[in-house]
């Protein structure tokens, strides 16, 4: 609601968003959007940034531009080793309410993404190189990349061998994003795929609530228990991980998270907010700050929870230091005064984002 150009009521929640526009069904609906804050996007260039805040040492291939990177991703190109574009960017418009997101994305420039691409961009012998020297490769958002399975492939015949000549084995870290615009079989054929790469990689697969549920459904198996319950993210996870046969599942929830690998299950307590100034790349940032404490030696549970605080301040707009960023990420420094501070959660969350 609208009473003057500078003063507007937004609606609060998806559900009531979803009402409005349900309501208009025969007839016809005005929405005005007012974008707040215009911000990289994608889950690997958010991911990449905010490891980036925590000093590694990265080599990024993306759709960042044509030709070369837009100046909106300066701030992660001019921090990386070395960037490797395949083509313009997607574009999202993330729509937040108080009791979740809605992600409008477009992103046919995301179908120029293939195994041909990436080795015309990079060079076979480079990727080898690049793979060879890297300590984790991070390959996300399955979901849109249509051809991501086909890229793994790819890497399969002719990369990932190479790192069993050289006694490496990297982390192989996944993020699939929300898999429910894709066909079961899809999903069955990448997560079969991912239990060949840990052939030669610790494969890592990090997921939501949501999307576990639906791994699990791939192989008949069932996510039992409540929604933001960690001991039940636990089980699922050690039961994904076994069907799987990887190095490690993670789960992470709004207000915990848990993990599995073969031989330990742990759930943790997070630092949920109902009050948060930004929900769009909090997962992203989880997935950074726990890949970044895997890579410093932390254990499984530290790690959730390291990953867990980059996640909790973020979303809070990095207000450790007293003031309120929205959108920016954390630093180590942020991090271990967040940590210090102890927040806990404010309430119990009830559904998962």
């Amino acid at each position: 609601q609208r009473t003057s150009q500078e003063v507007y009521t937004t609606i609060p929640t998806l559900l009531a968003f979803g009402n409005r526009i349900s309501a208009a069904a025969g007839e016809s609906a005005n929405v005005e959007l007012v974008t707040k804050v215009q911000k990289i996007g994608g889950n690997g260039p958010i991911m990449c940034n905010a490891m980036l805040g925590y000093g590694a040492e990265l080599t990024y291939m993306g759709c960042l531009g044509k030709g070369s990177p837009l100046p909106i991703f300066a701030p992660l190109v001019s921090r990386t080793k070395e960037v490797f574009s395949l083509g313009p960017p997607a574009n999202t418009d993330a729509l937040e309410f108080q009791d979740g997101k809605l992600m409008l994305g477009k992103c046919e420039p995301l179908n120029a993404v293939t195994y041909e691409a990436l080795v015309q961009a990079v060079g076979l012998p480079k990727l080898r190189q690049l793979y060879s020297e890297s300590r984790a490769i991070v390959s996300v958002n399955w979901t849109m990349v249509m051809n991501m399975t086909g890229i793994w492939r790819g890497l399969l015949h002719d990369v990932l061998p190479e790192l069993r000549k050289q006694n490496k084995r990297p982390i192989f870290y996944v993020d699939i994003a929300d898999p429910k615009k894709r066909t079961r079989e899809d999903l069955k054929a990448c997560l079969d795929t991912l239990t060949e790469v840990n052939a030669y990689c610790d494969v890592v697969l990090s997921l939501n609530c949501s999307e576990t549920r639906q791994c699990l459904a791939t192989f008949g198996e069932l996510y039992e228990g409540a929604v933001e319950d960690f001991e039940a993210a636990r089980v699922a996870a050690a039961k994904l991980q076994r069907c799987m046969g990887i190095h490690m599942v993670q789960v992470h929830l709004k207000g915990s998270a848990a993990g599995a690998t073969a031989k330990e299950s742990v759930g943790v307590p997070g630092y949920y907010t109902a009050s948060p100034v930004i929900l769009t790349g909090g997962g992203d940032h989880f997935n950074s700050g726990f890949l970044s404490a895997l890579l410093a030696g932390c254990s499984l549970a530290d790690a959730l929870r390291i990953g867990g605080a980059t996640s909790g301040n973020y979303v809070r707009g990095v207000s450790s230091r007293g003031e309120v960023a929205v959108g920016r990420s954390p630093c180590a420094e942020d991090t271990v005064m967040f940590l210090e501070n102890l927040p806990v959660i404010d309430e119990a969350p009830d559904q998962q984002r």
